[in-house]
């Protein structure tokens, strides 16, 4: 099992490698990235914010999976959208900013608090250019997951869906550079894809099984493995 201190150590790298990526660092933002140090731990199903709650203690995830999602009346939930670590929680640019759902934090996981840096670099973006820029970026990164979770939901097949989320998810771990080893971790259980994917836990475990039978995936003990990265892309063609 991996330490605490490991998954930490590699967050904090995660989100050095995600901010890069969205924009180019000068030494003075990646010293003042060195000043993220409070810790906030989360167990699996705790509420990190609810609808209508100020925006206004954005985090970094560290370690462990958060959702933001919407519950019905009725107790069912729809997820709208997965958080690993590298990625920004609770910021918002607009005036006012309040939540409009849920985060919750599917597994254990450890943030560590941003605003303090976040308004630094907002309130000097000469000083600041790249990190200045990256908050909006981080904003049409969400807006695009949310797009493309409208589409996956709203026009795809469920073998379609399952494997386009699973594909992203994947992708998204490499890029970050958190994919260390195949196959990767993912503790979602057949009712957290439901929820994503507004399918049964039965139709979920059927698609499941389908894509391990056409040597797609293979999936054991919270973790998943590309089998066919052709066929695994074949599986999502409607997106193009």
């Amino acid at each position: 099992m991996v330490s605490r201190a490991l998954s930490i150590q590699t967050g904090r790298a995660a989100i050095a490698r995600h901010l890069e990526i969205l924009a180019p660092l000068n030494e003075s933002e990646r010293e003042a990235l060195t000043s993220l140090k409070e810790l906030v731990d989360f167990a699996a199903g705790q509420e990190i914010t609810k609808p209508g709650a100020p925006l206004d203690d954005p985090m970094f995830v560290l370690a462990g999976w958060i959702c933001r999602c919407s519950t019905l009346s009725d107790g069912r939930r729809q997820i709208l959208d997965f958080y690993l670590p590298g990625d920004l929680v609770g910021d918002g640019s607009r005036t006012g900013k309040r939540a409009h759902a849920f985060c919750v934090a599917l597994t254990p996981a450890t943030c560590v608090r941003a605003g303090e840096l976040i308004a630094l670099t907002r309130s000097q973006p000469d000083r600041f250019p790249g990190l200045a820029n990256v908050w909006g970026a981080f904003e049409s990164e969400i807006e695009k997951r949310l797009i493309d979770q409208i589409v996956r939901n709203g026009r795809m097949l469920a073998h379609e869906r399952l494997a386009h989320l699973i594909k992203d998810l994947y992708e998204r771990h490499r890029r970050v550079g958190v994919l260390v080893s195949e196959p990767f971790v993912m503790p979602l259980t057949q009712e957290m894809f439901g929820d994503a994917l507004g399918l049964s836990t039965v139709h979920v475990n059927r698609v499941l099984q389908q894509l391990r039978r056409e040597q797609i995936v293979r999936t054991s003990l919270g973790r998943v493995e590309m089998l066919n990265a052709q066929l695994l892309e074949a599986a999502v063609q409607a997106t193009r």
